[in-house]
């Protein structure tokens, strides 16, 4: 006799968990347009991409039950601008879960503008130097004396920043260079260069070049040499009777009047 055997399927869809995004961003401004983002799912099912809901790509989960999706640089990297990214996970038999919570980041590689130091070329300055300028708003200023990083300011929103250096300056030639970093990271290359001569030296004694028995009027005439370019103070006693700056060759005069 032949037996007849009935076979039934259930065809009821089956209801999918939504898959587990395990990447999160404290700064969703990023510099990379090959961002990885991770998450788990059921082993065996795929897992497909959505951006502003648009399908994408989708991908396979692993036998751990992971996944993972990275952009590649060479073919298909994302553009600059913002991203608002969601899953789905679905089975062999086409059965599909409910979206996860959009992912959303914005994408920024474009580096600020190389900021500008607006102080000249000085060749005096107390040893604590306050450095100013110009750069996108809003941007990290990092100042260096050379190689060396001396700290971090903040440009303003108008672009305005400044920085005074925390550590006395030595005697001597110090070049200074400024980098700008947005709020994604990405850096620019360095600003013109300044150069500031230090002098913390105190200059040798002046000498006065009148003889004792000068002949003294009522609007004698001290003469002397003195450091180029250094300003000389002349006294009677302790009471100050006023100030020259020494030449270029350093010779000074001063006429005093005398009550």
């Amino acid at each position: 006799m032949q037996q007849t055997y009935l076979v039934t399927r259930n065809t009821d869809p089956v209801e999918l968990s939504v898959p587990t995004i395990l990447t999160s961003y404290s700064n969703p401004l990023l510099n990379t347009n090959t961002p990885t983002i991770e998450g788990t799912a059921t082993a065996g099912n795929t897992v497909e991409v959505f951006d502003d809901g648009e399908f994408v790509t989708s991908i396979e989960v692993d036998e751990d039950g992971n996944w993972s999706i990275t952009p590649d640089l060479g073919d298909d990297p994302l553009e600059d601008g913002t991203y608002s990214v969601t899953f789905k996970q679905k089975d062999a038999n086409g059965n599909e879960s409910a979206s996860t919570v959009p992912l959303e980041f914005e994408i920024d590689t474009t580096a600020p503008e190389v900021p500008v130091i607006s102080n000249s070329n000085l060749t005096a300055l107390p040893a604590l130097a306050t450095l100013t300028g110009t750069a996108d708003a809003n941007s990290i200023i990092e100042l260096f004396s050379g190689e060396t990083s001396l700290g971090t300011t903040t440009a303003e929103d108008n672009g305005n920043w400044s920085f005074t250096v925390s550590q006395a300056l030595t005697s001597g030639d110090h070049e200074f260079t400024a980098t700008a970093t947005d709020l994604a990271g990405n850096t620019s290359l360095a600003s013109n260069s300044i150069t500031i001569a230090v002098d913390t030296d105190s200059p040798d004694a002046p000498t006065i070049s009148n003889t004792a028995d000068s002949t003294v009027s009522a609007l004698p005439t001290i003469q002397g040499l003195a450091e180029a370019g250094s300003v000389v103070e002349v006294f009677a006693d302790e009471s100050s009777l006023g100030t020259v700056t020494a030449t270029e060759d350093g010779s000074w005069s001063l006429t005093v009047s005398i009550v």
